[in-house]
């Protein structure tokens, strides 16, 4: 664990576990997004295969022309 941060048990992180539709306009830093996916890629997968695949997309150009017509609703 590193200074200063915070880990929750598991059923902490099960019970209070919330789906976000409202995002905020900010960036998270790249070193932030590589330990999310270094703890991502630990996760159990059947037969253990990890079928693991992730794209990290920084241009907000780039991610409008690849998200479905479906997310881009308001409210969606």
């Amino acid at each position: 664990m590193l200074a200063g941060e915070k880990y929750m048990d598991a059923m902490e992180v099960i019970l209070t576990r919330r789906s976000i539709r409202k995002y905020i306009d900010k960036s998270l830093d790249e070193n932030i997004i590589k330990k999310l996916i270094n703890a991502s890629v630990s996760a159990p997968s059947s037969g253990n295969q990890q079928p693991w695949h992730f794209v990290v997309i920084d241009d907000q150009n780039i991610f409008d022309e690849n998200t479905p017509v479906s997310s881009k609703r308001k409210n969606a």
